[in-house]
């Protein structure tokens, strides 16, 4: 555990969420649950398979990379919370229909997609579906899906099985250039880098 003395609060209030920051900072060894993001994965292979570097360099190597786990980690729990705040607007039905929302995505997440036919398959209208995803995870229907087509495209250059050009189709772009831009505002590193780390 990070002490509060080493994170410094006021980096929390760049994100304005001082709020949960301090309230993460108070529940020492308190339970929470979040996802593990692709990035995450990827920060712990990085440490526990390190390039070759010289023993100073590899020290900071590690160090920015743990720092950065801390951070992702911390932006997980932070944003796993708004949504456990932000649920208790969601009524059981409304809960259910998000369920079946994602459960519908995550099956088709391949094929062309539009707010009415996951709405259909959700039981829920379109414009109140749209409000389900706002409140429970503060973005939008296709932001969702986006960012789910990224992480299919991340875990399949991961695997060393496709090319740049072929992940770009996994996650839905028709230009190398365009899906590049996307993956490495959502991961931090680009497809090539990922595709040469586990091929190396």
């Amino acid at each position: 555990m990070s002490p509060p003395e080493w994170l410094h609060l006021d980096a929390l209030e760049e994100i304005d969420d001082t709020k949960g920051g301090e309230r993460l900072m108070r529940e020492h060894l308190a339970e929470h649950r979040w996802t593990l993001t692709p990035r995450m994965a990827e920060l712990v292979r990085q440490i526990f398979a390190p390039l070759q570097l010289l023993p100073a360099m590899r020290d900071l190597y590690l160090e920015s990379r743990a720092v950065e786990l801390v951070a992702e980690t911390m932006a997980a729990v932070l944003h796993a919370s708004r949504r456990a705040s932000g649920g208790m607007l969601l009524t059981r039905q409304d809960a259910v229909c998000l369920e079946r929302a994602k459960d519908y995505i995550a099956v088709h997440w391949a094929a062309p997609l539009n707010v009415g036919m996951i709405a259909r398959a959700a039981g829920v209208s379109a414009s109140g579906l749209q409000r389900l995803f706002r409140v429970s995870e503060n973005q939008s229907i296709f932001e969702y899906v986006r960012m789910l087509r990224l992480e299919r495209a991340f875990a399949a250059l991961s695997s060393g099985e496709v090319t740049v050009q072929e992940a770009s189709a996994i996650a839905g772009y028709s230009s190398a250039a365009n899906f590049s831009t996307a993956f490495r505002r959502q991961f931090g590193t680009t497809p090539r880098d990922i595709m040469a780390t586990h091929r190396g």
